[in-house]
């Protein structure tokens, strides 16, 4: 049995929903597992034996301890704390053990305390620790994106009313931040961009990072979360760390609702240790002043109320593909910042295009490059953009077949 665990055949179920549940073996590996009939909305911590591509209900008992090494801060109760890079996180010590500051752990990949070691079997695991922290540092600043100091508010084509907006969270909540604070107002430490991919949220991030001479930082969600305890909440506090060495500055967060949903029974351990550490850093005893985070997200309603409080995430704007009106806008932004002729029929292009994107619409005019380039034109002419309409619209009819 041991020699079938040591090649990853035991699992624990970090969440189930049906016959797909998502589970950690012992090396720290996440993957989904589809679940047999006789398994369904197994509760997150049971353990499973895989043998011969079946799973089946495992012996507890044979659930190893091992894992990794890590030395106790403080206790409360039945929970210890330790650090983790440069995040502070608890340890469930269901097993009663005898634990206190200082005190060397070993844990699994549930953080749950399973042993108490010695100083010499921990000193390899503590150098690992180190090297950690190094690289959460390290990837923080490799998430710093260079922007055109020359993007103005009049690049970002379409809704005046969200340049306004984006426009006062720039002049006042973040480069204004102390004089708000020294008047016994709260600046907001956030905002949601909410709307689906393609409409400009990206770009007006970047756009406010260079009205603001800021710097900017871009991460997705997802790549934030890591296989183990404490991972998460390390490259999170790392992050602005880095932010707050370079204020003012941005960090900009895609797929907000990966790791910030709201918070409750159902929901997994890591997920609530997150929501904690982007509380910590945005609006807690570590907030960093003058860095301004902003979320992107077409689920608005998933995001943890506690996020969505004053100084918070307190502000909300809504991009959509707007209409005729605003693509025409969009289209003209486009046109100045490639150095196009001026001539070009937009308004026709925005009447053959409803619906469509600001990312759609900026397509058009690679396709149009292209097709001038073809024709040995130096610059792109009325008949390659209208061209490039036809193509793109007969594209997206075959798609939707």
């Amino acid at each position: 049995m041991t020699e079938a665990f040591e090649e990853g055949y035991f699992v624990r179920v970090l969440s189930c929903l049906g016959r797909i549940a998502q589970v950690e073996n012992a090396l720290g590996a996440v993957f989904p597992l589809q679940l047999p009939r006789g398994l369904r909305d197994l509760e997150p911590g049971v353990a499973l034996q895989l043998l011969a591509g079946q799973a089946t209900l495992a012996d507890e008992s044979l659930w190893p301890s091992r894992g990794r090494v890590l030395r106790v801060v403080s206790v409360d109760g039945d929970l210890a704390f330790a650090n983790q890079a440069t995040a502070p996180f608890a340890l469930k010590n269901t097993a009663g053990l005898d634990v206190a500051a200082g005190t060397l752990v070993r844990i699994n990949p549930l953080g749950e305390i399973v042993a108490v070691i010695d100083e010499g079997e921990a000193k390899g695991n503590e150098a690992k620790s180190d090297s950690q922290s190094e690289e959460f540092a390290a990837h923080a600043e490799s998430l710093l994106e260079t922007v055109s100091s020359g993007l103005t508010w009049s690049d970002f084509g379409g809704s005046p009313d969200l340049v306004a907006d984006a426009r006062e969270l720039v002049e006042l909540h973040l480069l204004q931040a102390d004089t708000l604070t020294g008047m016994g107002g709260k600046p907001t430490r956030g905002v949601i961009f909410e709307g689906p991919p393609g409409t400009g949220k990206t770009f007006l991030g970047k756009i406010m990072a260079s009205e603001a001479e800021a710097k900017i930082f871009v991460i997705s969600g997802p790549s934030l979360v890591g296989k183990y305890v404490g991972e998460s909440e390390g490259r999170l506090n790392a992050l602005y760390e880095a932010a707050a060495e370079q204020a003012p500055a941005i960090v900009f967060i895609d797929e907000l609702d990966s790791i910030a949903s709201s918070r409750g029974p159902q929901s997994h351990d890591y997920a609530d240790r997150l929501v904690a550490a982007l509380l910590v850093n945005m609006d807690g005893f570590k907030s960093h002043e003058r860095v301004l985070t902003i979320g992107t997200t077409n689920q608005v309603d998933e995001i943890d109320p506690a996020l969505r409080r004053p100084g918070r995430f307190s502000y909300s704007l809504h991009f959509d593909a707007g209409n005729e009106k605003g693509r025409v806008a969009v289209l003209t932004a486009l046109a100045r910042r490639h150095d196009l002729l001026q001539n070009l029929p937009l308004a026709e292009v925005a009447a053959r295009t409803p619906d469509w994107t600001p990312a759609q619409l900026e397509e058009l005019f690679t396709i149009a490059a292209v097709r001038a380039v073809r024709a040995r034109r130096s610059r792109i002419a009325a008949v390659d953009l209208l061209s490039a309409v036809q193509f793109a619209t007969a594209r997206q009819q075959d798609g939707t077949k």
